[in-house]
């Protein structure tokens, strides 16, 4: 129309229709008649709604029309005509409108515009040829005899060539449709391309004095199942170790790989008994290095935003940052300075990665933004930018030394002349890639943003591709399924044999419905499927002996798990009829599995020195509840960390971590409880909270207090911005928090029953160390810090409450189930607070009533801490000195520890074990060194 539309939006769907002109024309459709019916056929789809879509259409579209069919007016205008006549004329509902009776405006004028500059396109060529041939007498055709041969799947402007062609008796066909699978084909059943085939052969016959080579025999086929992608690289040569080695090295073996992805798995699998192999096939753009690249780039450019406190930068999200510096191309060329960044990421904890970071790096015009009102010039500069990098990777890759060269012999140089390394040529072409968006940049001066350059990237380089050309007459055969085309070989192996990949899957993308393509004869999924169904059957039909290989796992990144549909048809269909000869072989992945052999490590002079430090007093080494939490679990894990401090690395996850929602939740709570009066001197002595102090925290203060410390703990700000506004997932996960929060305040406001109830605070995250003894009369060193110690209503107990935020216990069946490795969900928090009960008391000469107390803030009713063989049985535990046996228990293990001659050994798994098998297999779940102990 006379409307400008933004290059922005029309770039995703202009190229639908300009597909969509070229199908009709390949056609040699009526273009006027097949809009006129395209837009028939929505404006009646568009009336057939169901009462509940038609009442979202009358809620934004303003549509007011009967929902009920019963109560419709005869004479109520069509569904079309009330968004058309509304008065809400909004953008969405014009193109809603407009965009189907607009199709044949759009065809003439793009043709009209084409003519005038002297340019044209594929189906306009077809269809302007059609009508010279009609208009030329054969006399004046500038050819005394045409010959047709290696069509398959002919468009109706092709079939009206060879038509026309014909009359004029100028021309000759050859078809091959040779073999018992196209000769057979009606009488049992048929597939799609020998039905096509077979009715072109039909009316365009070959010479009457050619006789078609006859194909009586049918191959051997065998059918592989390999549950691995890249398995059925190395799996094609070991199909093929009943080939001599004479014919194996020969032209008349081929290796076809329909997934293309498949080639480079294929060339680092080839045996050193493949003397030569040619590669006849182009390798896509779209699997290289750098097409990766720029996809990462393109994502975190998409997700990045301008900086909160400079608006005139920007920052990227850091799992995007760091995927990008993780990237091979980044990590062979600039691999300091990619982890010097990641390194300055994890230090700082960033979850946006400013731009400004990059400053100074060689990677740095990877991260320059194209802001939404960048000028032509701008975005011309910003595609030199990554044409400069593209190039420098270049130079750096043809300037490395290559081991494989002989740089002696100067014959060799003059052969490969023409070679170049696979990557060079993926830049090469990116480059061009990018060199071809910025002329059409600056002739058009189009103002566009990042985002579709990168779209406008990732259109251009799919269908580019690397041509890997060889010597045809040797050595064995690799080559995609269109390059077999006309091509014959004694023995195939047919790779990627699975549905949506042979065939492959066809993806229709038009504004023409599938059931009009197919009444106007364009292209449709049928006909596509037909043609990968010929180019397979043709295949195979002078063959002698065909391994088909399919991926066979239960889920894959492309494709599907099922065998293709042709082998089905060749075991339903053809094997019988046709005395075809198929074997099917499963190969199954079988790790190899060691006897289950305990790791264990010897306590050395370093590792007795170690534990020795522990008994020193005075040293301030100390042994922790979740040390030795982690010793019962798996000694070999504790020695790993604590004695060799391979400590676990700290990542910052996409969303926030569970310890520091627990710290959150702790520290929130303290500001009740027993909040700092003086700031930078740490409380003393007890601290006196009331139920009214309790009511008051909650309606208050809890709000402000969680929004410090998330922004503080979480998102990392300082001082000065605590009471920025909490957005996004931080916003959900404080209402999370809040939550668990009101559930402890809920909970004591309960227990001490009024306003003016009370709980004496006795102290709150406070470290104590003391001596426990040991049974050979030495004593070591045990530090805690209970989250909270307090009594309620001036009771004489005292309580030692730990807050978890976890799926936590609150119960054990015994003493010994605390010190045993091998219980499934072994109680951690009761040990760690039987513990703390038994060091308070020590470290305060306590000898009154301690009672242990978990807080379970998922579960707060079930807070406490009980023994018992079952939860209904389970009895409270009101004072620590009730669990017998604990401390003997407790010693004995301690004994062991210390024993020099006891090694670390690995979390024991026996043969007969279910925990093999069991999600109850709890020290190795998550594990940071199951990659050093193998388990």
């Amino acid at each position: 129309g006379n409307e400008d539309y933004e290059f922005d939006k029309f770039v995703r769907w202009g190229n639908i229709i300009l597909s969509d002109f070229n199908d009709v024309d390949m056609a040699l459709v009526d273009p006027k008649q097949i809009f006129y019916n395209v837009k028939e056929f929505r404006e009646i789809a568009t009336d057939y709604l169901d009462d509940e879509l038609k009442d979202i259409l009358n809620k934004y579209f303003n549509a007011k029309f009967n929902v009920s069919t019963n109560d419709a007016d005869d004479d109520d205008p069509p569904f079309w005509l009330h968004i058309q006549q509304s008065d809400d004329d909004t953008e969405v509902k014009k193109n809603y409108l407009h965009l189907w009776q607009q199709l044949f405006e759009l065809y003439s004028a793009y043709n009209r515009s084409l003519a005038e500059r002297g340019l044209t396109y594929m189906g306009k060529i077809y269809r302007d040829a059609v009508q010279m041939l009609r208009d030329t007498a054969p006399d004046q055709l500038p050819w005394q005899r045409i010959v047709m041969v290696g069509f398959n799947m002919l468009t109706n402007a092709e079939l009206v060539m060879f038509n026309t062609l014909d009359k004029k008796g100028v021309v000759d066909f050859f078809w091959d449709n040779a073999g018992p699978i196209f000769t057979h084909d009606a009488k049992y059943g048929g597939n799609q391309g020998a039905q096509f085939i077979n009715s072109y052969a039909k009316m365009f016959p070959m010479p009457h004095d050619f006789i078609l080579e006859q194909v009586n025999s049918t191959p051997q086929i065998e059918i592989l199942a390999v549950p691995s992608n890249v398995g059925q690289a190395k799996v094609a040569f070991n199909a093929l170790d009943d080939t001599d080695d004479t014919s194996l090295n020969t032209p008349h073996t081929a290796i076809v790989l329909p997934d293309e992805a498949l080639f480079l798995p294929l060339l680092n699998s080839v045996p050193e008994r493949v003397e030569a192999l040619n590669v006849t096939m182009g390798y896509s753009m779209k699997y290289s290095d750098i097409a990766s690249l720029l996809r990462i780039i393109a994502l975190s450019h998409r997700r990045a935003r301008h900086c909160r406190d400079n608006n005139t930068e920007w920052e990227f999200y850091r799992e995007d940052v760091k995927d990008l510096l993780s990237h091979p191309i980044i990590k062979r060329h600039f691999s300091l300075e990619a982890l010097n960044i990641v390194a300055l990421i994890d230090n700082n904890k960033l979850y946006y990665v400013p731009q400004s970071i990059f400053n100074g790096t060689p990677f740095k015009t990877l991260f320059i933004m194209i802001d939404e009102n960048a000028s032509t010039s701008d975005v011309i500069n910003y595609l030199n930018c990554l044409v400069d990098f593209i190039k420098g990777i270049t130079t750096k890759i043809t300037s490395e030394p290559n081991d494989d060269e002989d740089v002696d012999d100067e014959d060799d140089k003059s052969d490969n002349a023409d070679t170049m390394p696979l990557q060079v040529a993926f830049y090469r072409k990116m480059n061009v890639a990018l060199d071809y968006i910025q002329a059409a940049i600056s002739r058009h001066e189009v103002n566009i943003s990042g985002s579709s350059i990168f779209f406008l990237i990732e259109r251009l380089t799919s269908g580019m591709v690397v041509p890997l050309e060889g010597e045809p007459l040797q050595g064995l055969q690799v080559m995609g399924m269109i390059e077999t085309r006309c091509l014959d070989f004694d023995r195939l192996v047919i790779l990627s044999v699975n549905e949506r990949i042979l065939p492959g899957r066809y993806r229709l993308q038009s504004f023409i419905s599938e059931g009009l393509r197919h009444v106007f004869n364009l292209p449709t999924a049928v006909r596509q499927e037909a043609m990968w169904s010929y180019h397979f059957y043709r295949l195979l039909s002078r063959a002698n002996k065909v391994t088909l290989i399919y991926d066979a796992r239960r889920s894959q990144r492309v494709g599907s798990n099922e065998p293709s549909r042709f082998i089905e048809q060749l075991r339903l269909i053809y094997s019988q009829p046709l005395n075809i000869k198929m074997s099917k072989q499963h190969y199954i992945s079988q790790p190899s599995i060691s006897s289950t052999r305990t790791l264990q490590i010897a306590k050395g002079e370093y590792a007795k020195k170690v534990l020795d430090s522990y008994c020193d007093p005075e040293n301030g080494l100390a042994l922790s509840a979740s040390s030795i939490n982690k010793y019962i679990d798996c000694p070999l894990k504790f020695y790993l960390q604590y004695i060799e401090q391979l400590g676990d690395e700290e990542r910052t996850g996409d969303f926030m971590q569970a310890t520091t929602f627990g710290d959150i939740v702790h520290e929130t709570l303290q500001e009740l409880y027993y909040p700092d009066t003086d700031p930078g001197v740490a409380r003393t002595g007890s601290y006196r909270v009331t139920g009214a102090d309790i009511k008051a925290f909650r309606t208050k203060k809890v709000d402000g207090i969680i929004k410090k410390l998330i922004n503080k703990k979480y998102l990392f700000r300082d001082c000065n911005n605590l009471n920025a506004q909490l957005t996004g997932e931080a916003l959900i996960q404080s209402e999370s928090i809040k939550t668990y929060v009101n559930r402890v305040l809920d909970y004591d406001y309960k227990l001490i029953e009024s306003d003016c109830g009370f709980i004496d605070i006795l102290e709150c995250e406070k470290t104590h160390v003391v001596q426990f003894p040991l049974s050979d009369g030495r004593w070591f060193n045990f530090k805690f810090k209970a989250d909270r110690i307090d009594r309620v209503n001036g009771s004489d107990t005292i309580r030692i409450v730990d807050y978890k935020t976890g799926s936590d216990d609150t119960f054990f069946k015994s003493v010994q189930t605390l010190f045993d490795n091998k219980e499934k969900k072994r109680p951690h928090a009761a040990l760690q607070l039987l513990l703390y009960c038994h060091a308070y008391a020590k470290a305060t000469n306590f000898n009154g009533a301690i009672m242990p107390m978990i807080y379970k803030t998922q579960d707060i009713d079930t807070s406490g801490l009980g023994i018992g063989s079952k939860v209904e049985n389970k009895k409270q535990i009101d004072d620590y000195r009730d669990v017998d046996d604990f401390m003997k228990v407790f010693t004995d293990t301690m004994d062991n520890f210390f024993n020099p001659d006891v090694p670390f050994i690995q979390y024991p798994i026996n043969d007969d074990d279910d925990n093999n098998n069991s999600f109850n297999f709890i020290p190795c779940d998550y594990c940071p060194f199951t990659d050093i102990c193998c388990r």
